[in-house]
């Protein structure tokens, strides 16, 4: 394990990205959201109403903070620390291993502050004007255990999703990364068309996961992701 820990260690020496940047942000997109809620309610009234506050999907925290940033962040990871990682004597395996291992840490921190915000959340009856941030169909509903496993599923999938066009890119170039891009467009649509075409067994199942049918297909996501970003790393030239 000593050149999977170098890896790992040259993953998380950069601690803003690794560490800092994850909680701020959500703490930023928690500031922003509140805000919205507040002028909002300028129209509504205080607490909000249940059909105005069920609008707060979630899916901006989502978009701005666990996708958009831990995909940029993890493809410029994998490009710095792999030719480091194989000049000290490392395989693309270790390589691999190590980064994977930093991006469950990252995952496991954003995971737990947003736990304890929903936490937060609930003590204060929807920070004080019934605006649900965390406690959201995309992140459980307001089930802490979800919640939990869901923020650490959208977390490693943007992860490995930023891992594998950024591998993508060092093993086949820029035109390989467009080529990629194109390709899950494409597999995205076809997944959507199947699911129109088999709506009826569809719904039956993602009712029979209840609170965790988001979670569940996130987490098929991020295994697909992660199978990528380790095929494309094999091909990888410093």
């Amino acid at each position: 394990m000593k050149y999977p820990l170098r890896s790992f260690r040259l993953y998380m020496a950069l601690r803003t990205y690794s560490i800092y940047v994850a909680p701020l942000m959500l703490a930023a997109v928690l500031a922003l959201t509140i805000l919205a809620g507040l002028i909002t309610g300028i129209v509504t009234g205080f607490p909000l109403p249940q059909e105005v506050a069920s609008t707060f999907t979630g899916l901006g925290m989502l978009v701005s903070v666990l996708i958009g940033f831990f995909i940029s962040s993890a493809a410029l990871a994998v490009n710095r620390t792999f030719a480091t990682v194989l000049a000290f004597g490392g395989t693309r395996r270790d390589f691999w291993v190590g980064s994977s291992m930093g991006f469950a840490v990252t995952a496991l921190i954003a995971a737990t502050c947003g736990t304890i915000l929903l936490g937060l959340e609930h003590l204060t009856d929807g920070w004080m004007i019934g605006l649900p941030v965390f406690a959201t169909p995309v992140l459980g509903d307001g089930h802490p255990v979800v919640t939990f496993v869901a923020i650490f599923a959208y977390s490693m999938a943007a992860l490995f999703t930023g891992a594998a066009f950024g591998t993508i890119f060092r093993a086949f170039g820029a035109t390989a990364v467009t080529g990629a891009i194109v390709g899950a467009v494409l597999l995205l649509a076809a997944a959507v068309a199947l699911f129109v075409w088999q709506r009826d067994f569809t719904m039956d199942f993602i009712r029979s996961l209840g609170a965790w049918a988001p979670t569940v297909g996130v987490a098929a996501f991020a295994v697909v992701c992660l199978a990528v970003s380790y095929g494309a790393n094999q091909r990888a030239t410093v």
